[in-house]
C-alpha cells in the first residue's frame, strides 16, 4: 500500500501523493453479502464466489470470518475454466480467518478483478448446522489512467505471469491427532510449480506440543541452538492463530519439490488434536530470460 501523506522522519508533512488517492478501502465478500452459508452438520458446501463488480480491481489485504464453530476453508483462485488453488489443502479456518477486530494480515496481497475471482469451499467440524460469514479486506484501485476494457492491468498481472501469490501449506487431511507422550513425524512436500517462501505460522490445537520444523533438503532446523543443534520448542511460543499468526522477520525460502519435516512432540496424555497451517509466498518457477 502506499501512503497518501509524504512526511520526514520527524513528521513534517512535505506534500501529498496523489497516486495513493487512486486507492479506496473495499470489502469483498461471497455474492449473497447479507446471507449466512449454511453448513450442515459435519458436511461440506462450496464453491462459493467472491468477486468485484465493475467499478475496478482490488488487492486483498486481509481475511476475517465470523462463524458459529470449527470448520475447514479451501480457497481458490479462478479466471474462466483456469483454477488454481492457494493451498495444499483445506485448512482450519481459524488459522487464515480473523475477526473484524484483528483480521488475519495476508502474506502477500491477492489480486482480483472483474475476470478473476476468489472462490470457497467449506467443510464443517461440528456436531450442529454452521453458520459462516467471510470478508476479504482490500484495497481498491480506481486510477484515472483510461483503462475501460482492464487491458492494462491484465497485462501487468497475467494469469500465466504471476510470480508471487499468496499460499498455504498444511498437513494432507488438514489436521492429526496425536495421543499419548510420544513423537510424530508429518511431511510436506512443496509443490512441483513453485517455490514457497515461509513467512507466516498458525494453528489451533486441543493441548500444547513441542515442535521442530526441518528443512530434509539441507538438513537445517528453523529453530537453532548453541553448537548447531537443534530441538523442539513450544507451539505457545512459535504459533499463532487467524488473529495474531507468528510473522517472521525474514522468509524462509523452500524450493520446487523440497520436503519440510514437523517433527512434534505431544505434551497432552489425552487427544492432541492439530490443525497447523505454514503461510506464505508461492513463487513461480520460471526460465528468466
Amino acid at each position: 500500500m502506499q501512503d497518501t501523506i509524504l512526511s520526514r522522519p520527524d513528521g513534517t508533512v512535505v506534500g501529498v501523493n496523489q497516486r495513493a488517492r487512486d486507492f479506496m478501502p473495499f470489502m469483498i465478500t461471497p455474492n449473497a453479502p447479507n446471507t449466512n452459508i449454511v453448513i450442515p452438520a459435519g458436511l461440506g458446501v462450496g464453491e462459493f464466489t467472491m468477486m468485484v463488480s465493475g467499478d475496478g480491481p482490488a488487492s486483498v489485504c486481509g481475511l476475517a470470518a465470523e462463524r458459529d464453530h470449527g470448520c475447514k476453508v479451501l480457497l481458490k483462485q479462478q479466471e474462466g475454466r483456469n483454477i488454481r488453488p492457494l493451498m495444499n489443502g483445506a485448512c482450519h479456518i481459524d488459522t487464515i480467518f480473523g475477526t473484524g477486530q484483528t483480521p488475519y494480515p495476508m502474506p502477500q496481497p491477492l489480486f482480483i478483478d472483474e475476470l478473476r475471482r476468489l472462490t470457497v469451499t467449506l467443510t464443517d467440524l461440528g456436531t450442529t448446522p454452521n453458520n459462516v460469514r467471510l470478508n476479504a479486506l482490500s484495497a481498491r484501485a480506481t486510477s484515472s489512467e483510461a483503462d475501460p476494457t482492464l487491458a492494462k492491468a491484465r497485462r501487468r498481472q497475467d494469469f500465466r505471469q504471476f510470480l508471487e501469490i499468496p499460499y498455504w501449506y498444511t498437513f494432507d487431511n488438514g489436521f492429526i491427532d496425536m495421543t499419548g507422550l510420544t513423537v510424530f513425524e508429518q511431511v510436506i512436500t512443496i509443490a512441483p510449480d513453485h517455490h514457497f517462501m515461509l513467512s507466516q505460522l498458525s494453528k489451533i490445537s486441543t493441548a500444547e506440543f513441542f515442535i521442530d520444523i526441518i528443512d530434509i533438503a539441507k538438513g537445517e532446523s528453523l529453530i537453532y541452538a548453541p553448537q548447531g543443534t537443534h530441538y523442539g520448542v513450544s507451539s505457545k511460543l512459535l504459533f499463532g492463530d487467524g488473529n495474531y499468526p507468528y510473522c517472521f522477520l525474514e522468509p524462509r525460502l523452500f524450493q520446487v519439490n523440497q520436503k519440510i519435516l514437523l517433527r512434534m512432540s505431544n505434551q497432552a496424555v489425552g487427544v492432541n488434536t492439530v490443525f497447523l497451517t505454514l503461510g506464505g509466498v508461492a513463487v513461480a518457477d520460471r526460465l528468466w530470460r
